[in-house]
């Protein structure tokens, strides 16, 4: 099977913003998935792999596995 994870809804760098806008974008970028996958979202990965205790702990607050690529994208 495959597994259905998400990003941040505006695919921001999360770790120079504070609690609130950390939670704000996951949540809204979680939420956007499960509405259009009928499905719940249990993976994020944080854009540019760019994360911080905050950006864990929010990932933490939604129930959500942090999890990371071994391939270097150059999305940056």
């Amino acid at each position: 099977g495959h597994e259905i994870g998400c990003f941040p809804m505006d695919y921001v760098a999360l770790s120079h913003r504070n609690k609130a806008q950390c939670l704000e974008q996951i949540e809204r970028g979680k939420q956007s998935v499960e509405s259009v996958s009928g499905r719940s979202v249990s993976l994020f990965s944080p854009p540019y792999a760019s994360y911080d205790r905050i950006v864990l702990g929010c990932a933490q607050d939604l129930d959500l596995q942090t999890v990371l690529w071994s391939i270097d994208l150059m999305d940056a």
